[in-house]
């Protein structure tokens, strides 16, 4: 369990070298690789009489991570959520096989956390599952080059099309990207030809039609109005999914006002992977969604599953800190490794 983790800590800080010497044979015992950066510096600062049994215990960790490193790397998605608690903070994850498949039972033993280098020994772990059909809308930006050059948005919803349930319906409406005539028309495609779709290879296949320009929406809020027009007909919780890649302008505080009172109307959490706070941050705050921030486009489709696994399934994580500063994750299983960096903002 996670709290023996800082018994042994504190057995092998212990002044006593008899304590330290059963904190550091039970560290082998466990197998728990969290422990191999405390060995290594053990390794240096350790009395003669204690080096042997950090040798002992840091080679065994040795021998199961570089088996476990030799499989194909785990995929870890993972967001922040605010913590409900005062010096706690909350996290969601889902581990993925390397072919995207969720890994069930994970055990709390099986997940490390780090802050700035610091082993975090005090946190709980509970999966939390969504019982109930979700009706997931995406509002994407329109890859326009050529048809064997797959874009990263692309990539992102193929990406999560594993965590989609067969009660769950997809949805999706493409937007240009740029100002000009474009930005002026009148889409072909108007929202109530917009439909959820259930079944995955459908939904797949959505994915990797490359709309027309005049078959798309001429902005991204274009889009949003859209989508969110089209969305009453979807079952159980409805979820419109914005992704921004900030080349189109900002809804103004006017279509502002209109996309927050639509929403809210008709019951549907707004969520925004995008590289600017404003205004998504808002919309997302005002409607109980995730404002996650995008830095780059290549981290679109690490952060849209992270962002379906909370919504469909995930691990909630809830760690004690105080502080607002990177998060390392790892996730040790037979099935092998995983690793992502939480960035703080």
């Amino acid at each position: 369990m996670p709290s023996a983790i800082g018994s042994i800590l504190t057995m092998i800080a212990h002044a006593d070298d008899g304590f330290r010497k059963t904190g550091i044979s039970l560290i082998g015992e466990t197998g728990d690789l969290r422990f191999l950066p405390v060995l290594a510096r053990l390794m240096k600062e350790s009395t003669p009489a204690l080096r042997p049994y950090v040798f002992r215990a840091f080679a065994k960790l040795k021998q199961k991570r570089s088996r476990l490193a030799a499989l194909p790397a785990l995929r870890l998605p993972a967001l922040r959520r605010k913590s409900q608690t005062e010096g706690f903070r909350e996290i969601h994850k889902m581990p993925l096989s390397p072919a995207g498949h969720p890994i069930a039972g994970l055990k709390a033993t099986q997940l490390a956390l780090w802050e700035k280098n610091d082993l975090i020994p005090d946190y709980n772990v509970r999966p939390v599952l969504e019982k109930i059909p979700l009706s997931i809308a995406f509002a994407v930006p329109r890859n326009t080059a050529p048809l064997e050059t797959p874009g990263v948005y692309e990539q992102a919803l193929e990406s999560c099309l594993q965590l989609k349930r067969k009660i769950d319906g997809r949805m999706m409406l493409q937007y240009c990207r740029s100002e000009g005539p474009e930005a002026n028309f009148t889409p072909e495609e108007s929202a109530a030809e917009l439909r959820f779709i259930l079944d995955p290879a459908a939904v797949e296949r959505a994915i990797k039609i490359r709309k027309p320009r005049l078959s798309s929406s001429g902005s991204l809020p274009h889009a949003v109005r859209s989508l969110i027009a089209s969305m009453s007909r979807g079952r159980g919780r409805r979820h419109l999914i914005v992704l921004d890649d900030g080349s189109c302008p900002a809804p103004d505080a006017g279509v502002l006002r209109e996309i927050m009172g639509a929403a809210r109307g008709t019951e549907i959490t707004i969520h925004a992977v995008s590289p600017r706070q404003a205004p998504w941050r808002d919309i997302c705050a005002d409607t109980g969604g995730q404002w996650l921030l995008g830095t780059n486009e290549d981290s679109a489709p690490q952060t849209l599953t992270g962002l379906c696994a909370y919504l469909t399934a995930s691990y909630q994580v809830h760690y004690r800190s105080n502080e607002v500063a990177d998060l390392r994750i790892e996730v040790c299983t037979e099935q092998g490794l995983g690793e992502v960096t939480l960035l703080a903002y």
